[in-house]
């Protein structure tokens, strides 16, 4: 499923204030770490879904998932936006390979 979320923040080459398509878990992970606002109210954010003991999201983006994925497994898992700024998909990839 995917979920149409509003940037609060420029983002992997997209501007503050634009509409972009993400993954249902890459929208969580945006909306917590404030880059990104719900634009339905429909996202459950880890800390509304306490069923699960609030368990953050961090499965590993599948290797050819986008930009936007990366970036929001990248900054769920440590590194800033500064940090990420400019780097393509498989930059962001590379910081988790061993």
């Amino acid at each position: 499923m995917t979920t149409s979320i509003k940037l609060t923040k420029d983002l992997a080459g997209h501007d503050k204030g634009d509409t972009i398509e993400v993954s249902d878990e890459t929208a969580v992970r945006l909306i917590e770490r404030g880059v990104a606002e719900d634009i339905d109210g429909t996202t459950k954010t880890t800390e509304e879904d306490a069923g699960d003991g609030g368990e953050q999201h961090s499965d590993k983006p599948a290797g050819n998932a986008s930009l936007e994925d990366w970036t929001a497994y990248a900054l769920a898992n440590g590194h800033s936006e500064a940090e990420l700024k400019g780097l393509k998909r498989d930059d962001v990839k590379a910081l988790f390979e061993a």
